[in-house]
């Protein structure tokens, strides 16, 4: 009797084994779009024929501000108007998920449990510290520290000019070194210049992912040669720099488009809908 209640707990166990080994995998999540628009669209699209505009009653829009742990109903809409219009109260990382809703009153899928699509809202330019240093050979370098959240590894933009009221020119970078410290940003460029040509002013511009832009200006600091050389690539940025004009990124054509199994979801360029805008 013993024997065949342990046999039937294994046979048991087996079973719910055997039951937890074919739970499928999670899906994957999709990669984050960034924007710097805190209020922008989300068109879908209705796929397959569960979801035609025939079976579907309207559809809701979930949201979730804790990667998924809490998911919220943000708003309801009719499956002809085909977009949600969404305003982010604060910057951070929003999880969306679409579910349709029939005649019947029945939800598909019945639980939210994954997003199809993920936006970092980041509206906080680049803070921005530099220095410029010219030798006496002309060479003249520019060395700067960077505070932000989602840098991109691309080179800055690097101008100078003679006078204090002179054109700007952009550089063309002899040496250009990104910061090794991966608890931030930076780096260092140099360019050379004709030794008898004292440079006035440096202008770095930066910008995040997200396409805020920072710009801050330096005036040359005269060093004697023995300053630039090898052993002083690792100069401390002085504190207090002026932060000058930020002026924002034209936005990109498109900021992704991303397919989920429920619906398809595209990313136009975010915008700041007119008042009384519907979809919310």
């Amino acid at each position: 009797m013993r024997r065949s209640s342990a046999m039937g707990l294994a046979a048991a166990m087996g079973v719910m084994v055997g039951m937890a080994m074919a739970e499928p995998a999670p899906a994957p999540l999709p990669d984050p779009i960034l924007t710097r628009q805190p209020s922008f669209a989300l068109p879908f699209l209705m796929d397959g024929p569960s979801r035609s505009q025939a079976g579907a009653a309207k559809v809701e829009l979930f949201v979730s501000t804790d990667q998924g742990t809490q998911w919220r109903l943000h708003g309801t809409v009719a499956p002809g108007q085909k977009r949600f219009i969404f305003h982010a109260g604060q910057d951070g990382e929003y999880w969306f998920a679409l579910r349709t809703v029939d005649r019947a009153g029945q939800a598909d899928p019945p639980r939210i449990e994954t997003p199809g699509l993920c936006v970092i809202v980041d509206t906080t330019a680049p803070q921005l510290a530099m220095r410029a240093d010219q030798a006496p050979t002309g060479q003249v370098t520019a060395r700067w520290t960077l505070a932000e959240r989602h840098p991109t590894s691309d080179p800055p933009r690097v101008e100078h000019r003679i006078a204090p009221n002179g054109p700007w020119q952009i550089v063309e970078p002899i040496e250009f070194r990104p910061s090794n410290d991966p608890r931030q940003a930076g780096g260092q460029v140099s360019w050379q210049v004709a030794p008898e040509t004292p440079v006035f002013e440096v202008r770095l511009t930066v910008h995040d992912q997200a396409g805020n832009t920072a710009v801050i200006h330096a005036p040359i600091r005269r060093a004697a040669a023995e300053l630039i050389g090898p052993t002083n690539t690792q100069a401390a940025v002085p504190s207090g720099p002026r932060f000058v004009d930020r002026r924002p990124l034209a936005e990109p054509q498109s900021a992704g488009v991303i397919d989920s199994p429920s619906s398809s979801w595209t990313i136009d360029r975010p915008f700041i809908p007119p008042p009384g805008q519907p979809g919310r």
